[in-house]
């Protein structure tokens, strides 16, 4: 989109608008009284400033359709138009709805990146007029949950659900609006820091500052690397999760048919210990009928090596998307995400005792 510094347009929400005016069917002809087009909305935005519709022109194949999308009808289904070549505006079929803030039109996800990734979220908090600058720290608990990492003496932390909100900052995280870093720069001061770790290698490093008077808008730039020593303990970690699923799943398999098969007690006992050594082999002939088909093994246990190579490759070419996006620009985060982002210390803390 020229307008947004030649940022990469959501395509499915364009292809669902284009979709929608081939379907939509003229049913009814309207005002082609001029004075009259504002009452529809179909006066066009481009001489009216005042104007309520939406001017599309839609160019293909060397040609330029010119549609003014004005108001819907009320209390129904259809939506006014009026082709800018043609006098007489018309109710359609179909309700058409336009949005009109050009950073809609734009591919708003930065990341979707699962609280269950994060290893560690780093908050330093700036001073501002109603609070002294304080830094937040939350890690995985090594199960499904965060603690707080420097929680002061003394006190006691408050409902899980405060941290957990943090570490899904980056789920689903999509900006209202964007600019470039030239024309909404990092202030000199005012500005808070965050980084985020994932555990498999991912360093977001995230700039954010408050502009403007009431409402208030955070805007922020990130920056993303890749930890290689904590990529590599990722990649080991989901290798020997994933040959665990594999031999469970083996174990599975041949507990199975050896129950499937009316061995009795000792011969399934012999089948699970089998499974249990992926080396063992049963022919049919100790079972009476044909083996089970078993899981089949991942590369994590057929090529642990490339494996390894592959996972690491994937987590570098998530950074390298990330950051083509992100690189040379700053970004307007939704009030809730900036509001997670934005808690102090005192906000992950019980009440102090007096």
């Amino acid at each position: 989109m020229p307008e947004r510094d030649g940022y990469a347009v959501d395509s499915a929400a364009l292809r669902k608008l284009l979709l929608l005016i081939n379907q939509a069917r003229r049913i009814e002809a309207k005002t082609a009284n001029p004075t009259r087009y504002a009452r529809l909305g179909v006066n066009d935005p481009l001489i009216d400033a005042a104007a309520s519709g939406v001017r599309l022109d839609i160019s293909a194949a060397g040609e330029t359709m010119s549609l003014i999308v004005g108001g819907n009808r009320p209390g129904g289904t259809g939506t006014y138009v009026r082709r800018l070549d043609e006098g007489r505006s018309w109710l359609t079929d179909r309700t058409i709805a336009v949005e009109k803030r050009p950073a809609r039109w734009l591919q708003r996800q930065l990341s979707d990146i699962a609280a269950s990734r994060i290893l560690s979220v780093t908050v330093e908090h700036p001073a501002n007029d109603d609070a002294r600058a304080d830094t937040v720290r939350i890690e995985s608990d090594g199960r499904s949950g965060f603690t707080l990492a420097n929680l002061p003496a003394g006190r006691e932390p408050a409902d899980s659900y405060v941290s957990e909100a943090l570490a899904g900052f980056l789920t689903d995280l999509r900006f209202d609006d964007l600019a470039t870093d030239v024309a909404k720069p990092v202030p000199d001061a005012g500005v808070g820091r965050a980084e985020f770790r994932s555990r498999d290698g991912l360093v977001i490093d995230i700039r954010y500052w408050v502009a403007g008077e009431q409402p208030q808008r955070v805007w922020s730039t990130f920056t993303v690397d890749v930890d290689e020593d904590q990529a590599a303990k990722g990649a080991d970690a989901a290798q020997a999760r994933a040959k665990a699923e594999y031999d469970a799943a083996l174990i599975d398999s041949r507990q199975k048919q050896a129950t499937d098969t009316g061995a009795d007690s000792a011969s399934a006992d012999a089948a699970v210990a089998a499974a249990a050594d992926p080396g063992t082999s049963r022919p049919a002939s100790e079972t009476g009928s044909a083996a089970a088909e078993p899981p089949e093994a991942p590369l994590a246990v057929t090529d642990p090596v490339a494996d390894r190579q592959a996972r690491m490759a994937a987590i570098n070419a998530e950074a390298e998307a990330m950051r083509h996006r992100v690189e040379g620009r700053a970004f307007e985060l939704p009030t809730f995400k900036a509001s997670n982002l934005r808690k102090r210390l005192d906000a992950y803390l019980k009440p102090a005792s007096d």
